[in-house]
């Protein structure tokens, strides 16, 4: 079961991220009984790292390796206008990074997020240890690290 905490109710990001998505999208911490806390947005629905992507660091920036295919299977998360970080969260963990379209990315911990278009609805986390496109999806916790339970 799925329960939202906005504990850390701490990102709205201004733009829009795809069409089928809201303009503006909070980063929150919610809490699920079998993989504890995790990164969503407003709505519930939870974000994703790619174990195939580059997490960047202070020397080289990440680089997402989720195009075409992958990237309608795995929605980026994207912005159009500078991020607005209010709230209660460590904000040397987020970022951006340019994408191979243009587009820019925000990253959590170094890593590129993403949705997951195959959610079967909020709260459903579906999308947790699925390999595809060459590597693993794992949720992401709020310190930035993949969440690794079956």
């Amino acid at each position: 079961m799925l329960h939202a905490r906005k504990i850390l109710a701490a990102i709205v990001f201004a733009g829009a991220l795809s069409p089928a998505l809201a303009q503006n999208v909070a980063l929150i911490v919610s809490n699920d009984d079998k993989y504890g806390p995790h990164l969503t947005d407003e709505a519930g629905r939870s974000f994703y790292m790619f174990s195939a992507d580059q997490q960047g660091t202070e020397s080289a920036p990440a680089v997402s390796n989720c195009k075409d295919a992958c990237a309608e299977a795995w929605p980026p998360l994207t912005i159009s206008d500078p991020l607005d970080i209010t709230g209660r969260i460590d904000k040397n963990l987020i970022g951006q990074i340019e994408r191979t379209d243009g587009s820019t990315q925000v990253t959590f911990g170094g890593w590129p997020l993403y949705y997951y278009a195959r959610h079967e609805g909020v709260g459903r986390l579906s999308g947790q240890l699925v390999e595809e496109f060459g590597g693993i999806w794992y949720l992401v916790a709020p310190d930035g690290a993949a969440i690794k339970k079956k």
